[in-house]
């Protein structure tokens, strides 16, 4: 990371914007993996829910060939959603 981008990412507000921005590049990477294969989906906070089974390993190697982001996605079984992890 250069000086100028540290400087950059000083404030609050800088940080979140970039926070926001990974994360919608993310989500967008997330429902088109989906949307090709036909499943529905809604988004939740830090997660989203299908209504069919999901390849996790196919989809984080999806969100990582498309984003750079290297994340997990764990699956919750008390509410049936799907949350991803950044681990990069």
């Amino acid at each position: 990371m250069s000086i100028g981008v540290r400087l950059k990412l000083r404030t609050a507000r800088a940080k979140c914007s970039v926070y926001f921005q990974s994360e919608g590049r993310m989500l967008d990477a997330i429902g088109e993996f989906l949307a090709t294969r036909g499943i529905r989906s809604s988004t939740e906070h830090d997660g989203f829910r299908t209504d069919l089974k999901v390849d996790m390993h196919e989809l984080e190697a999806y969100i990582e060939q498309q984003t750079g982001f290297k994340i997990t996605i764990k699956r919750s079984w008390e509410n049936h959603s799907l949350s991803a992890w950044a681990t990069q």
